[in-house]
């Protein structure tokens, strides 16, 4: 699922309640978050609930699984709460690449 998306359907009835996203850490914010940007927005992760320790930097390319909380509030849901988050690029170097390649084609697959 795409940041956009996700930004779109939550605080809905079809939110989902575990999304997957791969993207770049743009930033750091304390210890157990960061901003992953994906092309299509930036939402905040958060990893406290993981059970390994990851050494997230900023510029890598990540995978995340994570669950959506729900909005019991009705003020909109900041972050996801992360169960894994994989660093991509250091097992693939082209794996941005490849990924935008796959993003492309299932959109316009979808179009067509």
């Amino acid at each position: 699922m795409f940041i956009a998306q996700l930004a779109r359907r939550l605080g809905q009835k079809q939110a989902p309640e575990v999304v997957w996203l791969q993207g770049v850490v743009v930033s750091r914010v304390g210890e157990e978050r960061f901003g992953l940007d994906d092309g299509t927005g930036v939402m905040l992760v958060n990893y406290t609930q993981m059970e390994w320790d990851l050494e997230v930097k900023e510029q890598m390319y990540v995978m995340v699984l994570a669950d959506v909380p729900t909005d019991k509030e009705g003020d909109g849901i900041e972050e996801v709460l992360a169960y894994k988050v994989v660093d991509l690029g250091s097992q693939r170097p082209d794996a941005e690449s490849v990924w935008i390649a796959e993003v492309c084609h299932a959109h316009f697959s979808a179009h067509v």
